[in-house]
């Protein structure tokens, strides 16, 4: 085996497993069937060029172009595969580089103490797939949780990678050549090091986001309560300034009860006090659940449902308290799908906006079942499997809160799309 055969060689390795990072880090676009036919297509097309790179041209000076277009090649089909299509797809493409230059520059250095082809190659081979095996069973999941929950800073973290490709790249190939200063060894084993230290600030950084996303969910839940509370306050009061204008004019309904009984107008006397009754109903506070917090949510969505003409239908028994249920994170979780209902059937004609809430025990469960009309538009994050919210970037909060609470206390939570027009979410928590 030639000098030139066996970088090609090892060229084609590290394609093999940057094509495999991709592959596994990227949320894809396609189905895997189109996604694995255009990986193999991206394999052959940078086998010819760098075939053309070592085995037939065989000159350093066509090093620089070919790797360029191998960048193109890779960074292409790496955006083509995305599903976004924007510098959080770029930052796994520069990294899937930065990762195989590690099994990459290791082999070499030990290549050029102990110039064994086999060996070298071997090496490269197993701190690729150690490296990869690592990084997928540690990192994967974070990622993908920081990828579908952070749309913005992804630019300047594609510096970290990009810089130590460029580093690199500068000290082994061009201008430099590693076989003729073998005294850089060094100088590239400190970028390699100053890229994982990098790596793992980048990632304390997002478990300190994550912590204070936290601490903004649990604000959230604090403010839900309060906001049911301040809702029930206001029901009260408004109750109580009903039953006042009552009493002032409870005078003014008995003198005219006397005078239509002294007319003997039996009548009169029946539909005042049907009109007194009605009065007297609409001063009480509606009462949906004996749950003082969901009750005021509760009140509050069909409250503004009303306002916007939609049907919401509602089927609620809940207990006082919930022992086992944390009553901040089932209010947050209620307000969010019914806002959530709420918003997609404001925008249906009005004898198609429908809700429907079903809120009570079932055995040793407290079930939680909103459904409701909608356009029949959803697109579902290929990550999380979740509907994407229109409203921004990613999904909205309302189903996140949701599958972070089922997480929490180990519900059941399951939607479904039903007829293309019927949105349901159910979620069954033990009590």
């Amino acid at each position: 085996m030639t000098q030139n055969e066996f970088m090609f060689l090892k060229c084609r390795i590290s394609m093999v497993f940057l094509l495999l990072f991709i592959y596994i880090f990227l949320p894809l676009r396609y189905k895997k069937s189109t996604t694995v036919i255009i990986l193999i297509l991206s394999f052959i097309i940078s086998g010819l060029v760098e075939y053309f790179q070592f085995i037939i041209l065989i000159k350093n000076k066509y090093s620089l172009i070919a790797t360029i277009l191998s960048i193109i090649i890779v960074q292409g089909t790496n955006l083509l595969l995305s599903y976004y299509r924007d510098f959080r797809a770029l930052f796994i493409g520069i990294t899937a580089v930065a990762y195989i230059l590690v099994g990459n520059i290791v082999s070499l250095i030990i290549w050029m103490y102990n110039p064994n082809y086999f060996y070298t190659l071997l090496i490269q081979s197993t701190i690729n797939i150690l490296l990869l095996i690592f990084t997928t069973l540690f990192f994967k999941k974070r990622y993908n949780f920081e990828l579908e929950n952070h749309k913005k800073g992804w630019c300047s973290l594609c510096l970290i990678p990009s810089l130590f490709y460029t580093t690199v790249y500068s000290l082994v190939v061009w201008p430099g050549d590693i076989k003729n200063t073998q005294k850089n060894s060094l100088a590239i084993i400190f970028s390699l090091s100053i890229t994982i230290v990098s790596y793992i600030i980048s990632g304390k950084l997002f478990y300190q986001q994550r912590k204070n996303d936290i601490l903004e969910r649990n604000n959230e839940f604090l403010e839900t309560y309060s906001s049911s509370l301040r809702r029930e306050i206001e029901l009260t009061r408004t109750a109580e300034e009903k039953y006042a204008i009552l009493r002032h004019d409870i005078r003014h309904t008995n003198n005219l009860i006397i005078s239509y009984l002294k007319a003997n107008q039996i009548d009169q006397i029946y539909e005042l006090l049907d009109e007194v009754n009605h009065t007297l109903d609409e001063t009480k506070p509606k009462i949906y659940c004996e749950n003082v917090v969901l009750n005021s949510i509760i009140s509050s969505s069909i409250l503004k449902a009303k306002e916007n003409q939609i049907d919401f239908n509602i089927t609620v028994d809940v207990p006082k308290n919930l022992d086992k249920i944390n009553e901040f994170e089932l209010a947050t979780v209620l307000s969010n799908l019914l806002e959530n209902a709420i918003n997609a059937t404001i925008k249906l004609p009005i004898h198609e906006s429908k809700i429907w809430l079903k809120l009570y025990p079932i055995k040793n469960q407290l079930l939680l079942d909103i459904s409701n009309t909608f356009n029949g538009n959803c697109k579902i994050s290929p990550i999380t499997g979740l509907p994407i919210s229109k409203n921004g970037a990613g999904h909205g909060y309302g189903l996140r809160s949701v599958k972070a609470y089922a997480k929490k206390w180990d519900a059941v939570f399951e939607y479904s799309i039903e007829a293309n027009t019927i949105f349901k979410v159910k979620i069954l928590t033990v009590m």
